[in-house]
């Protein structure tokens, strides 16, 4: 029995973990005193196969015990590929229907994916639906298999634990909670706890139906009868919460060939399942167009008068709390923006200046591509980033915010301010949840039918959840200008369509858009699954997903995003080459020069990791692997994942408890 002490559980920090070993469950939270424990943490999968079943072996890692891989009869396998080797360690499984039937089984693992080694035998409890912990011969691996020995085979949930590595900059103090090293100018490693629906941690609510659709007979279109029912539905008062109702579609099939639009608050489109015999809308026609849009009205508008200049010289990353010149025009609860004003010398600094131009004092070389741009170079009104908070205190001139800065203000290089703005355009508390979307298309390279599922933009605490996608030239989700504090999960866009180029299959995009979490989402077939856009403002999370058959790269994909976090997040490409990172992308589509700035890569899995970081900026690498490392960006623990077993989950544990763990999932 393992000594342990326990990091892959997010939820708590557990003082017990039970290990199951030759079909019994022992205790394993007693320590000996001399014995130091050592913590286990959740090893990022890359890919699960199986010999046959009625589930995808995909099923397994998607955190939903709802969905499941099975197959009957003895012999039956389910193999999990690490994606390089690990200390195999601990083997947690969690079975349908595991609170009343026992299942017999072998698990055993292998370097090469041909010759198996047996490292634990026997039965699970048949006491629980949760995941069961079996203490495996410790062993190093790149496969994990499960081999049944009864006629029934269920899993709803996989996990293999392997001993964590130590980071410099982030760990688990002796308190359980997180440890985060700053610099000697205080730059740290920012809080990205704020970002979802309800500003993090918040469960997402069940709303009333207030009206019903249901399939018209014949196939006939559907689009005027949903929208009647959101209009209806927009119409009513709302409640307390500020939610006036759903729009339920009963299951089955319906035709729209057009758009179905949102433009008010408290509204919640859903459906009756995302599966092939749930609620699924079917986008017809050949027109380029979003299916289901989310979108209120106008644009944040600065209150006149009330600019003010930051001051100091220095405003590290990840700082809650800064002066102004005069704080007066603010006061607690206010909603700000802060933003930061580039100048020259900045973009002369980061080598984003055009190469046929001597620059400032700060434009000391230019090598295309390397060090200045020779299609379109940056200028300081294209760089300027407008970041939203809310002021949570106030002293003289000093005002504290509710989310960090996530990157460095320097005066030097522009500085920045702060104002406050109003937005009433902007709409708050709408869903869309429990549908298929599905677009029809004429081959797979063709590119005139809908481009993205569901499309929110100038919206506030909003939800996508249980939405499935396929054939879409995009994907599922885009997040635009103006959108905040929205969660997407338990999704997936499948089987795109379009030519594999440049400006297609972007299956879950955050442009424009802050403080979004996409978390336990799954992608297949796309280019850059999960990314940002160009001077997308943080913090945006992506969290626990899955990208598979990826034609392209994932992570920022042009012109200085700031303040990402992708968090537990595998990446499996076409070629077994394509990057995870973060990079200097110099001239590639017009000037895409540095793709992102203070991004963070936690635990994560990809074929090739590359990270580079700007001149005077940071970018980080922390517990992830790949097959391939490249860049100069700050690498640390890299080879193994690090406790606590996610970055997120534990900056929303500390800041609130075990409970809004509980609330989004976990």
């Amino acid at each position: 029995m393992k000594v342990m002490a326990v990091a892959a559980v997010p939820l708590a920090a557990l003082t017990a973990v039970v290990v199951a070993q030759a079909g019994t469950q022992e205790q394993a939270g007693t320590r000996a005193a001399a014995q130091a424990p050592v913590r286990y943490v959740k090893a990022t999968v890359d890919l699960a196969a199986a010999s046959s079943g009625s589930g995808s072996a995909r099923y397994v890692l998607d955190d939903r015990r709802g969905t499941r891989w099975s197959a009957n009869g003895t012999g039956q396998w389910l193999r999990l590929d690490l994606g390089t080797s690990q200390r195999v360690s601990l083997v947690k499984l969690a079975f349908h229907q595991g609170n009343t039937r026992r299942t017999r089984f072998d698990l055993q693992t292998s370097a090469d994916g041909k010759t198996w080694r047996k490292v634990w035998s026997g039965r699970s409890s048949g006491t629980t639906l949760g995941p069961q912990t079996f203490d495996t011969t410790d062993v190093t691996a790149r496969y994990v298999r499960y081999l049944g020995r009864d006629q029934v085979n269920a899993i709803t949930e996989a996990e293999v634990h392997v001993p964590a590595r130590a980071a410099k900059r982030l760990s688990l103090g002796a308190d359980g909670r997180l440890v985060n090293v700053p610099y000697p100018n205080q730059d740290q490693i920012p809080d990205f706890s704020r970002a979802g629906y309800g500003g993090g941690g918040v469960a997402l609510p069940t709303v009333p139906v207030r009206r019903t659709v249901t399939p018209p007979a014949g196939g006939k279109d559907a689009g005027a009868a949903i929208q009647s029912a959101i209009d209806a539905v927009s119409g009513l008062a709302p409640d307390a919460a500020g939610f006036r109702g759903a729009v339920l579609l009963k299951k089955g099939t319906y035709n729209i060939s057009g758009q179905v639009l949102i433009r008010t608050g408290g509204v919640v489109l859903r459906g009756e399942g995302d599966g092939s015999k749930g609620t699924v809308l079917r986008a017809t026609g050949t027109s380029d167009r979003t299916l289901i849009k989310v979108a209120g009205s106008g644009q944040r508008a600065e209150t006149p008068g009330s600019r003010r200049p930051i001051s100091g010289s220095y405003i590290p990353v990840g700082a809650r709390s800064l002066n102004v010149s005069d704080a007066s025009a603010f006061n607690v609860g206010d909603n700000v923006v802060v933003v930061r004003t580039p100048n020259q010398e900045w973009i002369d600094s980061i080598g984003m200046d055009a190469c046929k131009t001597k620059g400032t004092a700060y434009d000391t070389s230019d090598v295309a591509g390397q060090t200045c741009l020779n299609t379109v170079a940056w200028t300081p009104a294209s760089r300027t980033i407008h970041y939203e908070r809310r002021v949570t205190a106030k002293s003289d001139n000093r005002i504290s915010l509710d989310s960090p800065v996530v990157e460095a203000f320097q005066a030097k290089f522009g500085g920045g301010a702060v104002y406050a703005y109003g937005f009433p355009g902007r709409i708050a508390k709408v869903g869309v949840e429990n549908l298929r979307a599905v677009s029809s298309y004429a081959s797979n390279t063709d590119e005139k039918h809908a481009g993205y599922a569901v499309n929110m933009g100038n919206v506030e605490h909003a939800w996508v959840r249980n939405v499935t996608s396929l054939h879409f030239i995009q994907g599922t989700f885009f997040a635009g200008p103006g959108a905040r504090y929205v969660t997407v999960q338990d999704s997936a866009s499948l089987d795109h369509k379009s030519q594999i180029t440049g400006g297609r299959r972007y299956p879950f995009s955050v442009n424009g858009a802050s403080h979004v979490l996409v978390m336990r989402v799954y992608a297949s077939t796309g280019r850059h699954d999960f990314v940002t856009g160009a001077n997308t403002p943080g913090p945006n999370v992506f969290l626990d997903s899955r990208a598979e058959k990826s034609n392209s790269e994932l992570g920022p994909h042009h012109r200085w995003a700031t303040g990402s976090l992708f968090d537990n997040v595998v990446h499996n490409s076409t070629t077994g080459k394509k990057n995870i990172g973060t990079y200097n992308r110099a001239d590639l589509g017009t000037g895409h020069g540095w793709s992102g700035a203070y991004q963070v890569f936690y635990n994560c899995l990809g074929d090739t990791h590359k990270l580079s970081s700007p001149p005077g900026a940071r970018n980080w690498s922390i517990g992830c692997r790949g097959t391939t490392k490249k860049g100069t960006g700050e690498y640390d623990a890299f080879g193994g994942p690090v406790a606590p077993w996610s970055l997120y989950l534990q900056q929303l544990r500390d800041r609130l408890g075990t409970q809004a763990l509980r609330n989004i999932g976990y």
